[in-house]
């Protein structure tokens, strides 16, 4: 199953395939159904917490992730990549994500402190304490963040869920904690970035990917804009 990250009260994106199924997110979160779930932390790692309910709760053979507005475009057949369409692609392959999003002369932790330090100089501090306890705690991502200029962005997939399910046991140790003290003890010291750790777990998938040496296919992808 590709899920649909969803916070809105509708779907931007019309008329999906068979084989998508809507997550929601945040405000549109179903509490009615019980189970194991991250979705208080949404407004700080945003569709991260959409990641987690896929780990805990979902059993399908493939998985894979997409947006309210963004989905994957099979370019052979003009459309919205279907799910069976995904599976035959990874008869090959470990994983589909997405290109590469480039930054020029900047490395990925370079661009992103700019980005932070557009919002302040205590914003920029607090970018700095975090991306530190990061590298202490992974040095291999701390040296691939501070060297590489590039990162495959949106945090979209697809593959066999248990290639996703070891990136979920690496990841959720090392975010939810960050994400617990930065909820509690800085969101008073940023401007406008309550979703600082969402944006750097963007980077860490990619970091992952490499790392893991996966095989992967990276399509375009189809934006309907709001």
């Amino acid at each position: 199953m590709i899920y649909i990250y969803n916070h809105k009260s509708d779907l931007i994106i019309k008329n999906l395939p068979e084989g998508y199924k809507i997550l929601g997110l945040g405000p549109a979160y179903d509490d009615s159904i019980e189970r194991d779930n991250i979705n208080y932390l949404n407004p700080y790692i945003n569709e991260t917490t959409g990641l987690y309910d896929i780990w805990k709760n979902c059993n399908d053979e493939y998985v894979g992730a997409s947006h309210y507005r963004r989905a994957f475009y099979d370019v052979d057949n003009n459309q919205v990549l279907r799910l069976s369409r995904a599976k035959a692609l990874l008869r090959n392959r470990d994983i589909i994500c997405t290109p590469y999003h480039t930054f020029g002369k900047y490395n990925i932790a370079e661009y992103f402190k700019l980005c932070m330090e557009l919002n302040g100089e205590s914003t920029l501090e607090v970018c700095n304490y975090f991306l530190d306890k990061l590298f202490k705690a992974e040095p291999d991502l701390g040296e691939y963040l501070t060297t590489e200029h590039k990162f495959i962005a949106r945090n979209m997939f697809v593959c066999r869920k248990e290639i996703i399910d070891k990136y979920c046991e690496w990841l959720f140790p090392l975010i939810i904690p960050i994400t617990e003290e930065f909820k509690d003890n800085y969101l008073d010291k940023v401007v406008g970035e309550e979703r600082m750790i969402g944006h750097l777990v963007e980077r860490i998938f990619s970091y992952w990917i490499e790392h893991e040496d996966l095989k992967k296919l990276q399509l375009n992808y189809y934006t309907k804009e709001i």
